[in-house]
């Protein structure tokens, strides 16, 4: 007998068959991501022992492989990330930098009674301030949580990571 997945996942087809061989023996094999074989065994040739074992097959828990997915929204500035995401050693800065333009025109008029034309152009002025960027270092495997938190403690507005659930 073969089991398909809806959702074609090699982790989750072995998970499958590990679950079924820890419940009945070795008699589940993951053939891909999409199918488990499972080898009925012998002892139940009765119709109605093979269905009731198909049955308690069809009720055994086993949580799916989710994917890591992070979702960034640019615009609002919202990140979304999905709790199989992993991290790896990160080092989060957080500073702002405003730069100002002014421009103003300036004339430049030629010698009386020259050939010359009367110039416009414009000068600009640029400042820029820069505030000194908050730092903090974070291990690898860090959770959400705890990045959320380094991101409120530097100052960077509305962090929040939502974790997503795929059960």
């Amino acid at each position: 007998m073969f089991l398909s997945l809806a959702d074609a996942d090699i982790t989750t087809a072995q998970r499958v068959a590990q679950r079924i061989n820890v419940e009945y023996g070795t008699t589940a094999y993951a053939m891909s991501g999409g199918a488990v074989r499972i080898d009925v065994p012998d002892t139940l040739s009765d119709p109605t022992r093979r269905m009731r074992f198909l049955s308690d097959i069809g009720h055994l828990e086993v949580e799916p492989d989710g994917p890591a997915r992070v979702v960034i929204n640019e615009r609002t500035g919202t990140i979304v990330a999905g709790e199989n995401v992993t991290v790896e050693p990160v080092a989060i800065a957080h500073g702002t930098i405003t730069v100002n333009i002014k421009s103003r025109p300036v004339i430049s008029q030629p010698e009386p009674f020259s050939a010359g034309q009367t110039v416009q152009t414009k000068e600009s002025e640029i400042s820029v301030t820069q505030e000194t960027a908050r730092v903090i270092e974070l291990p690898a495997g860090v959770k959400l949580a705890d990045i959320t938190n380094a991101l409120n403690k530097i100052g960077a507005t509305h962090a929040t990571l939502l974790p997503s659930s795929r059960r």
